[in-house]
């Protein structure tokens, strides 16, 4: 049996990987094949409803359908509390 190469991992900062949030990031993680990564790292089976929506008093970069139940929000930078990535809501 044959083994597939296997690489490291290597952490590297967000802004290297994409210089704007808005204009390389949330397009990227709006792409169907990685929200469906996303998806299948959380357990969920995750669709895009919506770009730049209103939440709230908060505003989500990509919003989330969970076809099974209740919304996600993907939001980098969040005012309610430093270092939230995502938040939820049913």
């Amino acid at each position: 049996m044959t083994r597939p190469p296997l690489g490291r991992l290597k952490s590297v900062p967000l802004r290297v990987a994409w210089e704007s949030e808005s204009g390389e990031f949330t397009p990227w993680l709006s792409r169907e094949e990685n929200t469906k990564l996303l998806g299948e790292a959380l357990g969920l089976d995750l669709e895009v409803e919506a770009q730049e929506r209103n939440v709230g008093p908060f505003r989500a970069d990509i919003w989330y359908k969970n076809t099974g139940r209740g919304r996600l929000a993907s939001q980098r930078r969040c005012t309610c509390h430093p270092g939230n990535d995502l938040a939820m809501s049913a």
